[in-house]
């Protein structure tokens, strides 16, 4: 053979290489949609979706994509839909087809309606009992904690008075406490106030009270009670009253110094009683004492 490195025949000719190109694997594509009334963001892992305003991203085939739901202040998160499971706030997709997944945010509504009535089983005179009903609802979607109820007790004129006792706590349906307060559930309280000259010098009684509680980002929560009695046109925060009967008599005689009472002669007086307090007084009795020397001949008069 040639030492040059010449080629004798046609079998040396020129040569071809052939180079493949792999065939791209496939890819599906990830879509994040929100709902609800409150707002919030999804973010993914792997990176590629920051929804805020980039809510799509494309995967390759196999991927397993870990979303996150973040509420914004003021709302909650509620709950994911069409992941392949869900672990709190996180949602997993093995991307093996196109999806989209919904996370829902709910804006956060902290309500509670305090209520509070009265009853008097025995009357309204000194030493008689006032009970109060208090209760709790949580109107709200969100569930309140740490649930603290205060009471303030006046005389109908601001004059400072003190419960007998309570509020004690009664009871919560299904299983509420002031502990945990769920969404639609109440909480019941029971007090009382033995009634006092003073609440009868002034005519009555009112009283309020306060409940205060924390949502779930550790925001107060309060409201003050309403009398349960919404006829009156009083819809919000109206204080619990019960009046009672004050009564007040006054006498006068009826002689002068320009005419005075003979010895023998008949002498007459003026009885005057009033109902200072806010409610109807029954069974009033007025007992007269007689001084030494006297007769009472009789004692008659209007509204007797």
């Amino acid at each position: 053979p040639p030492s040059n490195g010449s080629c004798p025949d046609a079998s040396c000719g020129s040569a071809s290489t052939t180079v493949s190109t792999p065939t791209p694997a496939p890819t599906f594509t990830l879509t994040t949609s929100k709902a609800g009334t409150g707002s919030g963001t999804i973010s993914s892992s792997p990176s590629g979706i920051d929804c805020g305003s980039d809510c799509t991203e494309i995967y390759d085939t196999g991927t397993t994509v870990t979303l996150t739901a973040t509420p914004s202040g003021g709302s909650t998160f509620t709950g994911w839909t069409d992941c392949d499971s869900v672990s709190g706030s996180s949602c997993t997709v093995s991307m093996t087809a196109a999806k989209t997944v919904t996370a829902t945010f709910t804006l956060i509504v902290e309500q509670m309606k305090v209520v509070k009535t009265v009853t008097t089983p025995n009357g309204v005179k000194v030493g008689d009992p006032i009970n109060y009903t208090i209760t709790v609802k949580n109107t709200g979607n969100v569930t309140i904690t740490n649930v603290t109820l205060a009471d303030t007790l006046t005389d109908v004129n601001g004059g400072a008075l003190t419960l007998t006792s309570g509020p004690t706590f009664s009871s919560g349906t299904n299983g509420a406490t002031a502990t945990s307060l769920p969404p639609g559930e109440t909480l019941t309280y029971a007090a009382s106030f033995t009634i006092t000259q003073a609440a009868v010098n002034a005519g009555g009684v009112k009283n309020t009270a306060t409940a205060t509680g924390k949502d779930p980002s550790n925001n107060n929560v309060s409201d003050v009670s309403d009398d349960g009695d919404d006829t009156d046109g009083n819809t919000t925060n109206d204080e619990t009253e019960i009046g009672v009967p004050s009564l007040t008599i006054a006498k006068s005689a009826l002689g002068t110094a320009e005419k005075p009472l003979l010895a023998g002669s008949a002498s007459g007086y003026d009885i005057t009683v009033s109902n200072k307090g806010r409610a109807a007084s029954s069974g009033a009795t007025i007992l007269e004492t007689i001084g030494r020397g006297l007769q009472l001949n009789s004692i008659g008069g209007n509204g007797w």
